[in-house]
């Protein structure tokens, strides 16, 4: 069996990096829920100055 990572970076317009991170976030579970999905993780960084 083959295992794919895929890997994504966004930036946001200012002011709309906590919709984005919903947005995101509510992808999770139904991602999650998908066959063969071993995991499904969101990032952000800390050092962000668009939250």
């Amino acid at each position: 069996m083959s295992m794919l990572t895929n890997v994504a970076f966004f930036t946001t317009q200012p002011g709309q990096g906590q919709a984005l991170g919903q947005r995101l976030l509510a992808l999770v579970g139904p991602t999650r829920q998908e066959p063969g999905c071993l995991r499904y993780d969101i990032y952000r960084a800390s050092d962000s100055a668009n939250s």
